[in-house]
């Protein structure tokens, strides 16, 4: 029997999802808990198989970058694999540029 690996969320991540489910219950609090559902058992699905993820087209050509991610459509469920444990490192909308997102992060973390 294989041994399972451990699932952790980055507060990033977690707070990712938060703000997406947030907005999703404005419209609809039974749609925003399904998705949650939904991203949770996802979640839970690296356990067993962690390496059926994509590696993260904008970084294939990049040593040393081991992130993956998994579609949820419309967001992207982005992981790194160390050890025997998953690192949920963020939730993002597929609609937007990655590239984008992570310069704002950074910008944002050098405001603080």
């Amino acid at each position: 029997m294989h041994s399972q690996f451990k699932i952790s969320w980055s507060k990033v991540a977690e707070m990712d999802l938060e703000s997406i489910v947030d907005f999703i219950s404005e419209e609809s609090s039974l749609m925003a808990l399904r998705i949650l559902d939904k991203v949770h058992k996802t979640a839970i699905s690296l356990k067993k198989s962690p390496f059926r993820g994509r590696v993260l087209p904008e970084f294939k050509n990049v040593r040393g970058l081991p992130f993956r991610e998994l579609l949820i459509k419309p967001w992207r469920l982005i992981y790194k694999i160390d050890n025997k444990e998953v690192h949920i490192v963020a939730f993002l909308d597929s609609r937007r540029d990655l590239e984008e997102l992570l310069y704002e992060r950074l910008i944002r973390g050098r405001a603080k």
